[in-house]
């Protein structure tokens, strides 16, 4: 949705450093996802819910909000400037 691609190889790409398709989102200067600033990061707002006007719902849509350690993750990732590759934070850890 969007012209996101999330396949391997592209993701990355259509993500970080990218304006953030929502007209009300664009207009507040987010970016898709903000290397190093969760809260300038539209993924993040989405993904937690803490959307201004117009930038529409959480997501998953229709579903339970992700688990926290999934949050924690996602927020290690955008904080340790959303690298390509490699680990980052608890999920370094894990491997």
């Amino acid at each position: 949705a969007g012209g996101l691609l999330l396949e391997a190889g592209a993701s990355h790409s259509s993500l970080v450093g990218v304006p953030a398709g929502n007209p009300a989102a664009f207009g507040a200067g987010l970016q898709r996802v903000s290397a190093g600033s969760p809260s300038d990061s539209f993924l993040w707002r989405k993904l937690t819910g803490e959307l201004g006007p117009g930038e529409g719902e959480r997501m998953p849509g229709n579903a339970a909000r992700l688990p926290r350690y999934l949050l924690d993750l996602v927020e290690e990732w955008i904080v340790a400037g959303a690298p390509e590759t490699g680990w980052v934070g608890a999920a370094r850890e894990r491997d």
